[in-house]
């Protein structure tokens, strides 16, 4: 079963016990309300019944580890949600069972509480465990090679540090090594998806649909239970049964509640009520650093080739029947015919099948392609990862400011200290002042007192300019990483096209050629 499958059961469970739940004490009631409040939560921030690329099912897909540990926390809360549900036609059918029925039913609800608690704890692991995956099994075990079968990767390497030093001769060594490692790490990862998913395109897991959870009955309604609803695990139809639930009971309208859950309305509880999770499009804007910049950024064309094959005998028809001034709106008209027609193409450097109709659209297609870049990497010398790639400008920005920030300690027992790292900052303080604080408002501490000293930069690490011209230094720099990154993605050939990435160059990854092609592109 998929997350959202599991997830949607466990609901559908939290919905049985709530219909139960209105004839109890509303302390009982608002036990279950309080369970069903934080699996609601934990569902709708993580995605479990978000549509698409956003959805839990699909970002897993490379991780089946931990798609494993959900499923199996997912049907640990369902067997106890059994057992409470269980619990509750215990306590509603036979008085003199109620009280241990609530203790059993109690302890159902903690394992529930307990469960959930895990799938919070998991969070995190989820939510990096797909991307991080497969970039761990592209760079470790997949190699790029020539014709020979030989590790082509130093000889890559090794142009475009050529080319880097060749476009800004005034980089460092070591940030033009660690560039240029990162442009072949970049096509390292394409190809590796290449090898994996070209024949057949990644498509999005379809997610099964959220269940509705409606309020908790009346006390009339409740009264509609019957001895045939009861789960079959050992209880038995009997006398004191029959004569609990009466059958003139059965008969009666559903009168106004007499006694209502104490607990506010967290039954009706939806993911978007709180945190409505929108999926992005495949092909829409990414959240980054604008593309108007400095450097002109050559985008590889969108690989519409079986569109174009398909509406080229069609244009010659068109030429020959309509007048040039109907011309234009009868050649539009078929282009769209035909981009519906084929209806979908695969992206050549993520993988996902995309619609032709949206990628058509250039400017939806470069954003597209943005987003597949991995464009940025951090710029400082003694970063501790030095290799790697950020999707997001935002991500990237914020891990480079972490370099520039200085933690200070300003006791009149010692005078004014300032520290490079938030690690010297803490053993600082526990050695020096540890009666002063305990360890969690040490950490509280060196997070507020964490500074920024002055500017990221007064140049432009990459090419070294300081023109007053340039309004934001990071925008500047960011250009120049998109460029490189683009100029960092192997070549492909667009299907049933007379044209490729590479203006004729050959898209395999394994030959001579590519070098070749690489080298007169870089000269």
């Amino acid at each position: 079963m998929t997350i959202s499958e599991c997830a949607g059961s466990v609901l559908d469970l939290f919905q049985q016990c709530l219909t139960l739940s209105a004839s109890l004490h509303p302390r009982e009631a608002a036990l279950v309300e309080d369970q069903l409040t934080r699996f609601s939560l934990w569902a709708s921030s993580i995605g479990v019944f978000a549509p698409g690329r956003a959805s839990m099912d699909h970002r897993l897909r490379e991780a089946p580890d931990v798609h494993d540990a959900v499923t199996t926390l997912l049907d640990s809360a369902y067997d106890s949600m059994q057992d409470g549900k269980y619990c509750y036609y215990l306590s509603l059918l036979f008085v003199e069972t109620s009280a241990p029925a609530y203790e059993e039913l109690e302890s159902s609800l903690q394992s529930v509480a307990s469960d959930i608690t895990m799938l919070y704890r998991l969070s995190n692991t989820i939510r990096r465990a797909s991307k991080e995956s497969q970039d761990l099994k592209a760079a470790k075990t997949y190699c790029i090679r020539d014709d020979d079968g030989n590790d082509a990767e130093p000889l890559l390497r090794e142009l475009y540090e050529h080319y880097i030093r060749g476009k800004f001769p005034e980089i460092t060594d070591g940030l033009r090594e660690r560039l240029a490692s990162s442009m072949v790490l970049r096509r390292k990862r394409i190809l590796y998806k290449r090898s994996r998913y070209m024949k057949s395109a990644i498509r999005i897991t379809n997610t099964a649909p959220q269940p509705t959870i409606e309020p908790a009955p009346t006390t009339s309604q409740q009264q509609d239970l019957t001895v045939h609803q009861l789960p079959k695990k050992g209880l038995k139809e009997g006398p004191s049964a029959q004569n609990r639930v009466p059958p003139s009971l059965q008969e009666q309208e559903p009168a106004h509640s007499i006694v209502q859950s104490a607990a506010p309305s967290a039954t009706t509880l939806a993911a978007d009520s709180y945190k409505k999770v929108t999926t992005p499009s495949v092909v829409s804007a990414t959240k980054t650093i604008a593309l108007d910049n400095h450097e002109e950024l050559d985008f590889p064309p969108a690989p519409l080739g079986r569109v174009r094959q398909r509406y080229r005998p069609q244009k010659k028809l068109l030429w020959a029947e309509y007048h040039w001034n109907r011309l234009e709106v009868a050649l539009n008209a078929e282009w769209h015919r035909c981009l519906e027609a084929v209806g979908e193409v695969i992206c050549p450097f993520c993988l996902y099948a995309l619609p032709c109709v949206s990628i058509s659209d250039d400017k939806k297609w470069k954003h597209h392609v943005t987003g597949d870049l991995d464009a940025y990497v951090c710029l400082f010398d003694d970063c501790d990862t030095p290799n790697k790639l950020f999707n997001h400008s935002a991500d990237w920005l914020q891990h480079m400011r972490g370099h520039t920030l200085r933690w200070r300690c300003n006791s009149k027992s010692h005078g004014v200290l300032v520290f490079l790292t938030e690690e010297e900052y803490l053993n600082h303080m526990r050695r020096a002042h540890s009666s002063s604080f305990t360890e969690p408002q040490l950490r509280m501490l060196a997070e507020r007192n964490g500074r920024p000293m002055g500017p990221m930069f007064e140049l432009c690490p990459i090419c070294g300019t300081s023109d007053a011209t340039v309004t934001r230094l990071e925008d500047h720099i960011a250009g120049h990483l998109r460029f490189l990154a683009l100029k960092s993605l192997p070549a492909y050939e667009d299907a049933a096209s007379d044209t490729s990435s590479e203006k004729g160059s050959s898209a395999t990854s394994k030959t001579r050629s590519t070098l070749r092609d690489e080298s007169e592109r870089h000269t």
